[in-house]
């Protein structure tokens, strides 16, 4: 008896799931449509805020990504910017000293000397204009004490020190250079001495000597050093020495050689 009791129950209960689930699909009475409008009506705003967030928070991924993209285009266009400046500067310095270089050979005194080319590699470390070093040596036939000129007949210093394969030129600025010159106009003779790379000066003049600003002095024939007709620079300031014997003067060298990129060493 218990056992039909259950088994009426339960189909009870079954039958009330299944009319339960009809009026549900049948929604006769529109309850659920109700039910659903009142939700849609709630959850709406919730639904634009959802919205809108998404909405800017997919524009804001775009703009970060837009962004990097850019910043990795301005990088490369700066790397390829400073490397045409680069080549830029290169050629341009390139075609300054092949220009230099042509308005040199067009001066130099071939004929009458044997001259080889050099380039400076390496510049006095104190930043004075005392030495230079010159990718020329005893291999190529460089020896102490041969003059060292620019252009037509400009005489610019001397070999002081010869390795195999490079040569250090000693400047008429340095403090240990002495050269014997004469002026070009007046033929005064006279002792030329370096002031520690930052100009130099004309000594021992004889005091009845005319000498003139601006006069050109020449490399002389005392003594066989150098070659005799070397130009290296104007007096200016010609004034008495302490003694009053003799007269002196500075001298501007004809190029500054802190300029200078390409020399001739005279062998000959």
């Amino acid at each position: 008896m218990q056992s039909l009791h259950r088994n009426k129950k339960s189909k009870k209960v079954g039958i009330y799931i299944v009319l339960i689930f009809l009026l549900i699909i049948a929604d006769p009475f529109h309850l659920i449509t109700k039910v659903r409008s009142g939700l849609m009506i709630i959850l709406s705003p919730l639904s634009r805020v959802g919205y809108g967030i998404g909405t800017k928070y997919d524009a804001f991924v775009h703009v970060t990504i837009e962004i990097g993209d850019l910043y990795e285009q301005n990088q490369k266009l700066r790397e390829e910017h400073q490397q045409l400046e680069a080549r830029s500067a290169q050629c341009g310095d390139v075609e300054k000293e092949n220009e230099m270089l042509r308005s040199e050979l067009k001066l130099l005194p071939r004929a009458e000397y044997t001259l080889v080319g050099a380039d400076i590699i390496m510049r006095d470390s104190l930043g004075g204009n005392q030495w230079a070093t010159i990718n020329r040596g005893r291999k190529d036939g460089v020896a102490e004490d041969m003059a060292v000129i620019v252009g037509e007949h400009i005489f610019v210093g001397y070999i002081d020190m010869v390795d195999e394969n490079t040569s250090r030129i000693r400047f008429l600025t340095h403090p240990d250079s002495v050269i014997n010159v004469v002026g070009e106009k007046s033929g005064a003779e006279a002792i030329m001495r370096g002031n520690h790379g930052l100009s130099a000066t004309i000594e021992d003049i004889k005091k009845n000597d005319h000498v003139e600003n601006s006069e050109m002095f020449i490399t002389s024939a005392i003594g066989t050093q150098f070659p005799r007709g070397l130009s290296v620079g104007r007096v200016q300031n010609i004034t008495m020495s302490e003694d009053q014997l003799f007269q002196q003067a500075n001298i501007t060298p004809v190029v500054s050689f802190g300029d200078i990129r390409v020399v001739f060493i005279v062998t000959k």
